[in-house]
């Protein structure tokens, strides 16, 4: 049985319903359930909705045909823990706005559409998976097994496992593209990076509309160098947005960036493009490569 608050003194509560179940599903049900699963003397209070329902994983078998696009629940179902399915759909949403947007705008060639598809099966593999697994660990019916799972669980939180690796996955932030491993922050092609589209002076932030291009000066470099370095690239540069991050508080990335110059391509839904090592090669030679790579089809 799961208790999730909701807030203004309101609770969800999800319980297992016994095999071949054929009574009503009501009040009384509910109140025997708290009585028979959860310790203590729990009395249920008002009660403005409930029901039963069969948990399902299913996909289909792709999410375009011709100008025909599956999003949300009409691609993919799966099991209620961990909350994934509006998640699910927002993801796909976003990962398929920047693509139709830029293809109606003639920015890219309509072929890069297909790959919507092909990621977001990936990620909804990947997640439907872990919905799967919350499920049957919650569904646990044998004590020893019980008191694992509830040590385990107590474990992972009071040491920061679950902060560190398990909440990255349920919020579907740690989920890369292709065959890419889970539970790894690093600045490389096809992970997500660790920054927000909010506009702030402060800290570094994507664009919505544009791919995002990441300069870094290195951890050693001349300011007044390196600002005229930024300023040729700007009018060079014309296709993505462009962020200097000197001087910026960069928050997660911080650890993440090489000790040497480089730049990080990003695109509008916030996964990596690539990373470009400019620090050994000339402005004219690295701008030429950052252009070609933002006029690519991208990944």
């Amino acid at each position: 049985m799961v208790l999730a608050p909701i807030g203004d003194g309101l609770f969800r509560i999800g319980a297992s319903v016994p095999a071949n179940y054929k009574g009503e599903i009501n009040r009384e049900f509910f109140n025997k359930l708290l009585n028979d699963r959860v310790p203590g003397n729990k009395i249920l209070g008002n009660m403005n909705f409930c029901g039963i329902f069969n948990a399902h994983v299913r996909s289909a078998s792709s999410y375009r045909v011709q100008n025909i696009f599956l999003v949300g629940d009409a691609a993919h179902v799966m099991s209620p823990s961990g909350a994934q399915g509006m998640n699910s759909g927002f993801q796909d949403a976003v990962n398929l706005g920047w693509k139709l947007a830029g293809v109606i705008r003639n920015e890219y060639d309509s072929s890069l559409l297909d790959s919507y598809s092909t990621e977001r099966m990936n990620g909804i593999n990947r997640t439907s998976k872990l919905s799967t697994f919350l499920a049957n660990v919650s569904l646990y019916k044998k004590f020893p097994a019980i008191f694992a799972r509830d040590f385990a669980f107590r474990f992972a939180s009071r040491t920061g496992i679950v902060d560190r690796f398990l909440s990255p996955r349920i919020a579907q932030i740690d989920i890369p593209h292709g065959q890419l491993s889970e539970g790894i922050m690093k600045l490389e092609s096809g992970r997500r990076i660790p920054l927000e589209w909010n506009k702030s002076t402060l800290s570094p932030h994507l664009s919505l509309i544009k791919h995002t291009i990441f300069f870094w000066p290195g951890d050693h470099y001349i300011y007044s160098e390196w600002e005229k370095y930024f300023e040729s690239a700007t009018k060079i540069i014309t296709g993505a947005v462009l962020v200097n991050l000197s001087g910026k508080v960069l928050g997660l990335i911080k650890d993440l960036l090489p000790t040497h110059s480089a730049c990080i391509i990003v695109r509008p839904d916030g996964f990596i493009i690539d990373l470009v090592d400019i620090d050994n090669i000339s402005s004219n030679e690295a701008f030429n490569i950052l252009n070609k790579k933002i006029s690519q089809q991208p990944i």
